[in-house]
């Protein structure tokens, strides 16, 4: 019978899973510092633009929604917490894609489409 191989400790830490204690902490820090503060607050500034406040608020409610239960009950939902912030990382993406097209078009007054296809090519993943 052979020998098992001796996992590394650097290897071992990236094979650990977070704690549920530890997931919870995550969510409200990524969701209200990440999300809310450079994300949604950006959307809502002056000059206030409503189509781009649907367009960042409608996914970020609801990744708001599916945070809500982590928070509540991080040891139940374990297992799928992983797959939450894969979907987070996607939608936080898409609404700093949002802002930066604001940013450009609203603050400082491009009027050109050639930024929003340069955005559009950055943010289609390849």
């Amino acid at each position: 019978m052979a020998a098992r191989p001796q996992i590394d400790k650097i290897t071992l830490s990236y094979l650990r899973f977070q704690s549920p204690k530890e997931n919870r902490g995550n969510v409200i820090t990524f969701l209200l510092l990440f999300m809310d503060l450079f994300g949604v607050l950006p959307i809502i500034a002056e000059p206030f633009s409503y189509p781009y406040f649907i367009a960042a608020v409608i996914p970020a409610v609801i990744i708001h929604i599916w945070a809500i239960l982590y928070i509540i009950a991080p040891y139940k939902l374990e297992q799928s917490y992983y797959l939450f912030m894969g979907v987070y990382a996607v939608v936080n993406t898409y609404v700093y894609f949002l802002v930066t097209q604001k940013l450009l078009y609203l603050h400082i007054g491009i009027t050109s489409s050639m930024p929003f296809v340069i955005g559009l090519l950055f943010f289609i993943p390849h």
